[in-house]
């Protein structure tokens, strides 16, 4: 993109080219932030649920002023010839084709079913100041929507997508679900099942998948963006959603982690329930997935926490920690995690981390990792504040 921002600098400046870009990442600030760092100064449309269409990216898509599409896929270097030279004639009238979202479904975000559930979610800029009860009920019937679309007989598999996409939606929000995670994997992986060469829907679990499924590191570019941007004196433009280890590691085996030290190997720690979701998902290698490796595969392991309603962190009384027990056969990444605390005395947002499991040679199948998190938290509304522990398990095969 930066060559066509060059390329097309002039024809822009003089009028004589318009030039919109989409995107589909799933977290809009990531986009601004890269077109920040770029200098990319043309409109960029959002595009998370993939409307589009798009099977794989970077698309260069040339449209004339009829409205046609006249080439796809440009070169720079010809790109006069091909599409600026020629004096295209007008198409004959016809009917235009179907929107995805009509502006009917845009104009009407109250309205029921799939399309208007789209809108809703590409329109909520204002969803973090509302009521938070409101605004779970508000999610969870777009939801519904979302997954009576996906779930019907012979449902086109971009409707799982999009279920998932708005599953991570909700994870990023002040209605956030523990368990949004494992339904954004589970909806993306039907959908990749359904379409095994939609390469947009294949990168989004490999987003979130094991290091040894990446085709290259998807968010390495962050860390040095900022680092330019400081230099060149500008505020970059900051994420709303931290990145998870797995969104930014580099292809590769993981190293693995020796000698950690158990926190409550007796189980001693009260166990009490009620107070927290918590949610253990396992994304798996997509060809894993799609059966076409016999042995299991490393995995990626996201851990999400979620106080409940009325029950809140209390910061102040030390870090919650995470401990896994990896199946018989397989080796983590590390065993025990500190989950980072909010600066504030209290709070309650969910609190997430990820690791890596890989199998031994030989291993045939893979059983259940178990695990559990050491919180300190208070509630519900004005109950005790203590230290609890909260167990776990996910299956890893």
């Amino acid at each position: 993109m930066p060559v066509w921002h060059e390329r097309t600098r002039s024809l822009r400046e003089a009028g004589e080219l318009v030039v919109i870009g989409i995107a589909g990442e799933q977290h809009a600030d990531r986009t601004r932030l890269f077109a920040q760092w770029h200098g990319i100064d043309w409109p960029i449309l959002w595009d998370p649920f993939n409307l589009t269409g798009s099977s794989a990216v970077p698309n260069i898509t040339g449209i004339d002023e009829h409205g046609v599409v006249r080439v796809v896929r440009p070169k720079p270097e010809t790109f006069d010839e091909d599409f600026l030279a020629p004096e295209f004639a007008p198409p004959p009238d016809s009917d235009p084709r179907p929107w995805v979202l009509s502006p009917a479904a845009l104009a009407e975000p109250a309205a029921q079913g799939p399309v208007a559930a789209l809108a809703w979610f590409l329109s909520r800029g204002g969803a973090a100041k509302v009521e938070p009860q409101a605004l779970e009920a508000a999610m969870e019937r777009r939801l519904a929507a979302l997954a009576l679309a996906a779930g019907a007989p012979g449902a086109d598999p971009a409707w799982s997508f999009r279920l998932g996409v708005a599953h991570r939606m909700r994870l990023d929000s002040p209605a956030a679900h523990a368990g949004d995670l494992s339904a954004a994997v589970a909806a993306w992986t039907r959908a990749l099942l359904a379409s095994p060469h939609q390469y947009v829907w294949r990168r989004r679990l490999q987003q979130f998948g094991p290091r040894l499924d990446k085709p290259y590191n998807f968010y390495g570019w962050i860390e040095r963006a900022r680092a330019e941007l400081a230099e060149r004196g500008e505020e970059p433009v900051a994420l709303a959603t931290r990145l998870c280890g797995s969104e930014s590691n580099e292809r590769g085996s993981p190293p693995f982690a020796e000698g950690e030290v158990e926190p409550d190997p007796k189980g001693a720690i009260e166990r009490v329930g009620g107070l927290l979701d918590v949610d253990a998902t396992v994304v798996r290698h997509c060809r894993r997935e799609e059966g076409r490796l016999d042995l299991p595969t490393d995995v990626q392991v996201h851990v999400t926490l979620r106080p409940r309603r009325g029950v809140h962190w209390t910061n102040d009384a030390g870090p919650a920690l995470v401990w896994v027990d990896p199946p018989e056969g397989w080796r983590a990444e590390r065993r025990l995690s500190t989950l980072p605390a909010a600066q504030a005395e209290t709070s309650d947002e969910v609190r997430a981390i990820d690791l890596e499991l890989s199998p031994d040679p030989g291993v045939l199948l893979g059983e259940e990792l178990t695990g559990y998190a050491l919180v300190f938290v208070c509630g519900p509304d004005d109950g005790p504040c203590r230290l609890v522990r909260c167990d776990f398990s996910a299956r890893c095969r």
